[in-house]
């Protein structure tokens, strides 16, 4: 039997259970894993919380899973956070290699920081979103 199931997107590992039985009462079990993840990964580097004038180190590490090297170019918005060096970084990334980008940010003002960080690359991208 094939059974299409659709999956969210979270990169993670889901544990698969199934179980059968047939108009005989037969029974069957089987137990597997299915690991979900994509080529190109961008994984957000952000502190925890950050005080009204603070200055620190925001950024991305991108994660290369494509099977052959490529470039990307490596983007960081933010709202409630002023970026100081703000503008595209080009990441060159092995085939099962990562390389971070690294931007300056001021807190700038109160409240939650939502900040975007994108990857795009000619095998894939990824973008995350946290508020």
């Amino acid at each position: 039997a094939v059974i299409t199931v659709p999956l969210p997107d979270n990169l993670t590992t889901w544990r698969v259970i199934a179980r059968a039985v047939t108009l005989d009462t037969k029974v069957g079990e089987a137990t597997t894993s299915l690991l979900v993840t994509q080529d190109i990964i961008a994984q957000p580097n952000l502190p925890r919380y950050g005080v009204l004038g603070d200055r620190f180190g925001v950024g991305l590490v991108g994660q290369n899973f494509s099977g052959a090297a490529t470039t990307g170019q490596a983007e960081l918005t933010a709202e409630n956070l002023l970026l100081l060096d703000a503008g595209a970084q080009t990441l060159d990334l092995p085939n099962g290699g990562s390389q971070a980008a690294h931007w300056t940010a001021v807190a700038s003002q109160i409240g939650v920081g939502k900040v975007t960080s994108s990857l795009n690359t000619a095998a894939g991208g990824d973008l995350v979103e946290l508020p």
